[in-house]
């Protein structure tokens, strides 16, 4: 065996104990201090199913006031599939969701499904979007399916439908269709954003 074959194999056995260092990793920390019988703050992280349980977590799996992890579970929600509140990550679902797929009360993303929908492919009761797909009121670029339907393209179906921007039909007339839908607070909402985009 010549001087670099031995070299290599060195290299090699510094690598395999390097990698299982890395395999190893885990860091926790829990604070002292606690309220309602939970740490203030809890961070368990490392390769493996660590669990992190406080105020503000922060772990592999989290669960607390205010989570940050790859599953987060909390009132403020932030992670890769997260649930809470207010929810925040790849996969999320809440109250107010905001990710790549969101499911939600009001829920906004690139495919978003929720009371009130905004994102490119969004369904709901109300939903705003390129493809926009609505129980009541649907505002889209280039596609709306609503009672009361809105969209730049010939793409539109409803009871009450047009093409934006549209002066022929009233904003009284909109405002009155929207508002036969059921749930008042997203009605106003849904005709303060129709009069922004659809009568400029």
């Amino acid at each position: 065996m010549n001087d670099n074959e031995k070299k290599l194999e060195e290299i090699e056995k510094q690598l395999e104990e390097l990698e299982k260092e890395d395999r190893k990793f885990h860091y926790e920390y829990i604070s002292q201090k606690k309220f309602l019988g939970l740490p203030l703050m809890h961070i368990n992280i490392g390769n493996g199913d660590f669990k992190a349980k406080g105020i503000l977590a922060i772990g592999n799996q989290a669960t607390g006031i205010l989570s940050i992890g790859v599953l987060s579970y909390g009132l403020l929600s932030i992670g890769i599939f997260s649930v809470g509140l207010i929810s925040l990550g790849i996969i999320a679902v809440g109250l107010f969701a905001m990710a790549l797929f969101s499911l939600g009360i009001v829920a906004i993303g690139i495919f978003s499904m929720g009371v009130l929908a905004v994102g490119q492919y969004a369904v709901g009761l109300y939903a705003i979007g390129e493809n926009a797909y609505a129980n009541y009121v649907a505002l889209g670029g280039k596609k709306a399916y609503g009672k009361v339907a809105a969209c730049k393209t010939s793409e539109v179906y409803g009871e009450v439908k047009f093409r934006y921007p549209n002066k022929a039909i009233s904003e009284q007339t909109i405002s009155a269709s929207i508002r036969k839908s059921p749930l008042g607070v997203f009605n106003e909402f849904m005709i303060y954003i129709f009069k922004k985009v659809c009568y400029k």
